[in-house]
């Protein structure tokens, strides 16, 4: 059966398709939350909203932000400023997300800072600075005062706190290590090599497993966290992505590992129970950030080439919206909104 010709109807398509994409989008059901972008090229977090899927706010921070993460209350969401082209000390602005306005900003962190952690009290965040001191910095969130730092290895990057609030897991690139730090001494207690580059790492919502990427050995670690020692640990897996798998998430509900890899500009789909990967999904350019929405039902990545934000469909296994932002999106964060 031949094709009918589109005939005089064909320029309505162009018309009618972006009318229908925010009937689309309210049809998903999404989730009600904001998600903030750190572009450190634009020096600015974009704010969207997770129900519309559009960017209602622009946050101007300091130069290079580079992550952003939420106090567990979610009142407040934190924004690491490397201050790179300005050359001053590194910076963590404060921003509130009733009213998307910086309500601090605590200065003097070091030459360069990375990622930002706030374990389940709330009260104290973590920064890992990875130029001169190599060393995760201790902040009071109350008193938005710097208390001290924890020496770890050379160039700490993505850390991540157990759930049980009692340790911090962090990543060291340059020595390709983990360092465990007990929370309750402020100290390191162990310290084991890992893999090539160990980059960013997630926590199963147990406790018992972390995942690690390695981006300079195109691979996923898959660490028994209770069995981290001084110079040694238990690697179950090395999972196989992407060039350059940069940051990871896990669902909360448990069942997926997220890795977006920046050599193919997509995200991996890692089945947790097999440690598989069962999809690639491409996003765009230099995929680089991933959060999860509360019902892990979506995914949010950051394409750093591209400038934009990829919503990801993720039991549809598709991205839903690009969402541009601003310019090298790096870190990217759901914050979500009780109902």
């Amino acid at each position: 059966m031949k094709a009918r010709p589109l005939g005089k109807f064909h320029h309505l398509i162009g018309f009618v398709i972006p009318l229908l994409l925010p009937v689309l989008v309210a049809a998903q059901n999404l989730p009600r939350g904001k998600i903030y972008v750190a572009s450190q090229g634009s020096d600015t977090v974009s704010v969207i909203d997770s129900s519309r899927l559009e960017v209602i706010a622009t946050v101007e921070v300091e130069d290079t932000p580079h992550n952003v993460n939420h106090t567990p209350d979610g009142r407040l969401v934190l924004v690491t400023n490397k201050n790179i082209n300005t050359k001053k000390p590194a910076s963590l602005s404060i921003i509130r997300t009733d009213t998307d306005k910086i309500v601090a900003t605590v200065e003097n962190l070091g030459e360069r800072i990375e990622h930002v952690v706030v374990p389940s009290g709330g009260h104290r965040a973590y920064v890992s600075e990875d130029l001169a001191k190599n060393a995760v910095v201790d902040i009071d969130l109350n008193s938005n005062q710097l208390k001290g730092s924890i020496p770890v290895g050379i160039k700490p990057h993505g850390l991540v706190s157990s759930w049980d609030g009692k340790s911090l897991f962090v990543p060291n690139q340059l020595s390709g290590t983990i360092s465990k730090i007990d929370l309750n001494t402020q100290k390191v207690v162990a310290e084991a090599e890992v893999g090539r580059t160990p980059t960013v790492i997630a926590v199963t919502p147990d406790d018992k497993t972390l995942y690690v990427t390695l981006f300079g050995e195109r691979g996923v670690a898959v660490v028994d966290a209770q069995k981290i020692e001084s110079g040694k640990m238990q690697i179950n897996d090395v999972i196989r992505v992407g060039e350059r798998p940069a940051q990871v998430a896990i669902t909360p509900n448990g069942r997926y590992v997220l890795v977006p890899a920046e050599g193919p500009g997509a995200l991996y789909m890692i089945e947790e129970a097999t440690h598989r990967a069962v999809t690639e999904i491409p996003t765009g350019a230099k995929a680089h950030g991933v959060d999860v929405s509360s019902d892990s039902r979506y995914a949010f990545v950051t394409n750093w080439n591209d400038g934009s934000l990829s919503v990801v469909n993720l039991s549809q296994k598709k991205v839903l919206k690009q969402i541009q932002v601003g310019e090298s999106p790096a870190g990217v964060d759901f914050v979500p909104i009780p109902d």
